[in-house]
């Protein structure tokens, strides 16, 4: 549950085209009417020759906008600029599902646009958000091996994020970008993928961290793709969870198409596979795992830290898959069971380090396998934990003698384990 405060209102105006960062932006200033929170020029950027196609209405600011303005309680937002009606429908439905899942509200934001905007890109053209981790480089993937090169699906475009998460305020966010983009420019061009780099501070309206994760993530990289205007008809952003453990989340099957226009649809791609099918469909498709871009740290000397929980998490992944090798994207290529002592785990990945455990114990990593258990059995949220037996039902027996079963039982009635 997050803080709401007393209703007020956001107003958007002075949208306009410039620089930021160095490259050609598309700007608009978000000021807060009633309530004590900073104005802001939000931007959105990209490298030329991409900036004349940057469009000057109002929709990437309105869907950037929405989310921070229902978390604060705003009761209307206002955007000096022309929004496409379809948006401004599907969005309705947006507000209506995070009012339920996150503020236990039922509220009515009022969208006033300057106008409306007819929609549609002047061709066919697909993009997908790449950030080089195990989601987005799955559907690049398998995108292109399920449609022929003429199809108007075939994703053209990867949109690599400065600003999503690499903050932009950071002193080395510039030098971490140029260190992915480098990297990950190899991958996507042998399958034919032009890397577009998208730039925006959208993220400072609520710089809380826990905000950005759990609620801002689809929105953010939905603005994004429509400060593209016309040059997309479709954008794809791949799926965190599988279908089996979707849980109110940042981006979200029933949510991430909502976040269309009439010209650009958004579609959230990938929820049949679990986080080891995608990375065991990666491995018999012959991607370059070596790269894999996985830290939201960042650090600007590599792609990955390798101590933070999403790089332990891969580690593990990697690890059952036997792919875990000194020539990866780790500098080292250990993980041990004290690497996972006092490591920060939020309920939302916790399911993945569950279905870890039986295959780190058929490969032999034992203590590996009671180490990740202990910390699923602390950390797993009740409603979870019916996945976390039926994950172990073929090893609980062997490897714990049924402690974790009957652990999981007395939680359901209760008790204490």
């Amino acid at each position: 549950m997050y803080w709401i405060r007393p209703g007020a209102h956001v107003l958007v105006k002075g949208i306009e085209k410039g620089t930021y960062l160095g490259q050609p932006s598309i700007s608009g200033l978000v000021s807060w009417e009633d309530c004590d929170r900073p104005t802001l020029r939000v931007h959105f950027a990209t490298h030329a020759p991409l900036g004349d196609q940057l469009a000057e209405d109002g929709n990437a600011f309105l869907i950037g906008c929405l989310l921070p303005a229902l978390k604060y309680r705003e009761r209307r937002i206002a955007i000096e600029a022309p929004t496409c009606p379809w948006l401004r429908n599907n969005l309705d439905a947006v507000c209506a599902y995070y009012d339920r899942w996150f503020y236990a509200a039922s509220r009515e934001l009022v969208i006033e646009a300057n106008g409306d905007m007819p929609g549609g890109a002047s061709e066919p053209r697909t993009a997908a958000f790449f950030s080089g981790g195990v989601d987005s480089l799955h559907a690049l993937y398998e995108n292109h091996r399920q449609l022929p090169a003429h199809h108007a699906g075939r994703i053209r475009d990867g949109l690599v994020m400065l600003g999503f998460e690499i903050r932009v305020e950071r002193p080395e966010a510039e030098a971490a970008f140029g260190l992915a983009l480098r990297q990950l420019r190899p991958p996507a061009e042998a399958l034919g993928v032009q890397l577009v780099p998208v730039l925006s501070n959208l993220r400072e309206l609520d710089a809380d961290g826990t905000f950005w994760g759990d609620v801002f993530q689809g929105a953010m990289l939905s603005a994004a793709a429509h400060a593209f205007g016309s040059r997309y008809s479709d954008v794809l952003l791949a799926s965190s969870a599988d279908i089996p453990n979707l849980s109110p989340y940042g981006t979200h099957p029933a949510v991430d198409p909502k976040l269309s226009s009439f010209g650009l649809r958004v579609h959230h791609q990938g929820e049949r596979y679990s986080r080891l099918d995608k990375l065991r469909a990666l491995q018999s498709w012959g991607a370059d795992l070596s790269r894999l871009r996985v830290c939201p740290r960042a650090p600007a000397e590599r792609l990955n830290c390798g101590a933070c929980e999403k790089c332990i998490r891969v580690k593990l992944e990697l690890l059952v898959l036997g792919a875990l090798r000194a020539e990866g994207p780790f500098a080292s290529c250990n993980v041990a069971p004290e690497d996972l002592e006092g490591l920060p785990i939020s309920g939302g990945v916790i399911v993945f380090y569950a279905d870890l455990i039986p295959e780190l114990y058929r490969r032999g990593h034992e203590a590996l396998a009671r180490a990740v258990l202990w910390r699923v059995v602390r950390d797993m949220p009740r409603r979870m934990q019916g996945h976390l037996e039926e994950a172990l039902k073929d090893v609980d027996h062997a490897l714990f003698r049924d402690q974790l079963r009957h652990w999981v039982r007395r939680q359901r009635r209760g008790a204490h384990p």
